[in-house]
């Protein structure tokens, strides 16, 4: 399949994340297509997976970096098919090029920690005006709509919190934690399905929508699909 027919083919996003949960989202949607520009900010060095190790280096891969060249793995996993820009979103010159983005955009992804886009003037409420199509997708430990939204959250508070951590290891033995990030590799999934279905109403309405994703939503729901109480009960 080339890139002009594929679904997002014309569509373009505005990559407002770091580290695993929201770069993986918007990895999926530069896949199918889309056109996605990534802001990172240049006094934190841009996306934090920028420094995961192992890298990649003249000489191979090392755990340890050995020159301003060497590149995360991480990085050019979840960065691939992107491209990208520095901006401080604290100077106002900044803020107006995102602006000006976001004006021409179709979705914004965000997983900032609670409350930073509001005071960074960010947040949907203060951009949707720019952009009446405007699909804004926030992906969170909690959920951006909850009483505990500002709370931070890791892979594995969420699993513990979840209920997910039960159903694994040997019976009688405390929870384990799953190998994996589950909760971060989950909800990106979850956030990409509401992302492309606030994206087709928004061709119908030509209104947008803010996509509010959770870590815990997204585990819970899993573990909701099995009747694990009632397995216990029997």
């Amino acid at each position: 399949m080339s890139i002009n027919t594929k679904p997002l083919a014309g569509k373009t996003v505005i990559d407002l994340t770091t580290a695993l949960a929201g770069p993986y989202a918007t990895l999926l949607l530069a896949g199918l297509g889309a056109r996605v520009i990534k802001v990172e900010n240049p006094t934190r060095g841009g996306d934090s997976s920028r420094n995961n190790s192992p890298y990649v280096t003249s000489q191979g891969l090392n755990v340890r970096r050995t020159s301003e060249d060497d590149m995360s793995v991480s990085m050019m996993l979840r960065g691939r098919g992107k491209e990208s820009v520095t901006l401080n979103l604290k100077h106002p010159e900044s803020k107006q090029v995102l602006f000006d983005l976001i004006s021409e955009a179709d979705i914004l992804v965000e997983n900032y920690s609670a409350g930073v886009t509001k005071r960074l003037g960010v947040d949907y409420a203060s951009v949707r005006h720019l952009n009446e199509k405007l699909v804004y997708t926030s992906i969170s430990g909690f959920g951006a709509g909850t009483e505990n939204g500002d709370r931070k959250a890791m892979d594995t508070i969420v699993q513990a919190l979840s209920g997910v951590m039960m159903t694994a290891g040997e019976p009688g033995q405390p929870p384990v934690r799953f190998g994996l990030p589950i909760g971060d590799l989950s909800a990106p999934l979850f956030a990409v399905i509401g992302t492309l279905s606030a994206l087709l109403q928004a061709e119908h309405t030509g209104e947008g929508q803010h996509v509010d994703v959770s870590m815990l939503g997204a585990l819970t729901s899993m573990v909701a699909c099995e009747p694990f109480d009632a397995l216990e009960s029997v």
